[in-house]
């Protein structure tokens, strides 16, 4: 009887350690993934192009494409596509949603960026002779965003900010800053 009580008791100790094994590794991924689930913030910056003079020419539908730097993340390109315009001739300002995508060099993911915000131009510039036909024309795109897609890196990324484009002539500089969570 002490035989089977003793390898009883045996037995029991493996299942409770490999119970607390579990239990340890159970805890140990979901505070791992807590921290890799913390906002942190996001800033970068684009050189801005229209494409018709540079090397590196915009492809439809996007307006503007650009290089530059996410930080903490290296060098990337964008490409600013617009979804809705609507035009205020009264104020020289229009309304406007629009798709931002930013694409880290080497592979390392894309983030997708859909936003709202107030493009505005200065002075009557928009109202010169030939500025329908010409591009270039001055203009400052102050807007929110939100995360709405992303690969590589940025699978399963949530977050949002604001920005700023300003543009004159061929070229133009965007700043995006705000908060992302990474899955």
């Amino acid at each position: 009887m002490c035989a089977a009580l003793t390898a009883r008791t045996r037995g029991g100790n493996s299942v409770r350690k490999a119970l607390l094994l579990l239990v340890a590794a159970v805890v140990a991924l979901s505070a791992a993934q807590a921290v890799s689930a913390q906002p942190t913030s996001f800033d970068a910056r684009f050189q801005e192009f229209f494409g018709r003079s540079t090397p590196h020419p915009c492809s439809a539908p996007f307006l503007l494409c650009g290089i530059g730097e996410v930080a903490g993340f290296g060098s990337a390109t964008s490409t600013f596509e617009i979804l809705t315009f609507d035009f205020h001739p009264e104020t020289a300002c229009g309304d406007t949603t629009f798709r931002y995508t930013i694409t880290l060099s080497g592979g390392g993911g894309t983030l997708i960026l859909t936003g709202d915000g107030v493009v505005c131009f200065p002075g009557q510039s928009t109202f010169a002779p030939g500025a329908a036909k010409s591009f270039g024309n001055p203009f400052t795109l102050t807007f929110t965003w939100r995360v709405t897609g992303g690969t590589g890196v940025f699978t399963g990324a949530t977050g949002s900010g604001t920005g700023v484009t300003k543009v004159a002539g061929e070229s133009g500089h965007t700043v995006l800053s705000g908060t992302i969570t990474l899955d």
